[in-house]
């Protein structure tokens, strides 16, 4: 049986664990914000397993860095050669420096940032964008991705996976930020706007947008959180400093008014299409 070392709790990893389990892996969780019990552990220290993988989901790069980069951690991946893998959305330039780290440990570095929300995750359905070095770990990689992925893309260079999950964001919140906009005029309609809905959510491109956030945007239901706004904040701010040298002027307006919805206000852990709706009602 392959032990796995779950450390963050959040919207994501409490699914994934469901499936690692049912997939036959034993799980502990490592957090310090969940009541200790079987599973989960406040303190590395607590561990009575040796972790064959570690799967880390953090808010930011700081705390990823707080973890991986402890010695203790360390010399646990160096006694286990663990495959570690950071799932979270980081930067470009602290990836760099983390794969390095895990390869100086004797771990084996698996850069994959995921995407596919809380529906995604329940499902088993995620995607997973990947790169790894190829070598004798692989068969074990991709059986641990196919236990809740539908989707995993392998990519060629190290950090192309979480600059592509950058721009992959930064794209879709901008379409998002455009139901700001739109999405009120739907109600002109009238006696027809249930129809032009229907349209929306089922027929051609806008199809997946609309059937994903219309609904959610006009009812202004934004504590069922499929994507925290705070980390859509984050990955915008990380995709600037990457996106510095292009122009890209669409992008610096739809970041402001991302990060102006989550400033001041109680909305960081609201779901993202919360910078859609209505000013008056949020």
């Amino acid at each position: 049986m392959k032990n796995v070392l779950i450390v963050g709790y959040g919207i994501l990893t409490k699914e994934i664990n469901v499936h690692l389990k049912n997939a036959g892996y034993s799980t502990v969780i490592l957090s310090k914000h969940r009541e200790k019990s079987g599973e989960v552990i406040n303190d590395l220290r607590e561990m009575k397993i040796s972790p064959n993988i570690i799967l880390g989901c953090f808010k930011n790069w700081q705390d990823s860095k707080k973890f991986w980069f402890k010695n203790s951690v360390g010399i646990l991946i160096n006694r286990n050669n663990s495959i570690c893998i950071e799932m979270s959305t980081l930067s470009e330039e602290y990836v760099q420096g983390w794969y390095k780290h895990i390869e100086s440990c004797r771990g084996y570095g698996v850069e994959s940032p995921i995407t596919g929300s809380k529906n995604g995750g329940k499902q088993g359905t995620l995607s997973a964008f990947l790169y790894y070095r190829d070598g004798i770990k692989n068969q074990e990689i991709r059986l641990f991705f196919d236990s809740f992925c539908k989707n995993i893309y392998i990519f060629s260079n190290l950090s192309n996976p979480t600059k592509f999950k950058l721009l992959y964001n930064a794209w879709g919140a901008s379409i998002l930020y455009s139901l700001k906009e739109f999405a009120p005029m739907i109600q002109s309609l009238e006696a027809d706007t249930f129809l032009a809905q229907t349209i929306l959510k089922s027929d051609g491109w806008m199809s997946l947008v609309c059937s994903a956030k219309l609904d959610q945007v006009l009812e202004g239901n934004f504590d069922d959180v499929h994507f925290k706004l705070g980390y859509m904040v984050k990955d915008l701010i990380y995709a600037s400093e990457w996106f510095e040298s292009n122009q890209l002027l669409m992008f610096e307006l739809v970041k402001n008014e991302y990060v102006k919805k989550c400033d001041g206000k109680d909305n960081f852990n609201k779901d993202f299409s919360i910078v859609a709706g209505d000013d008056s009602k949020c």
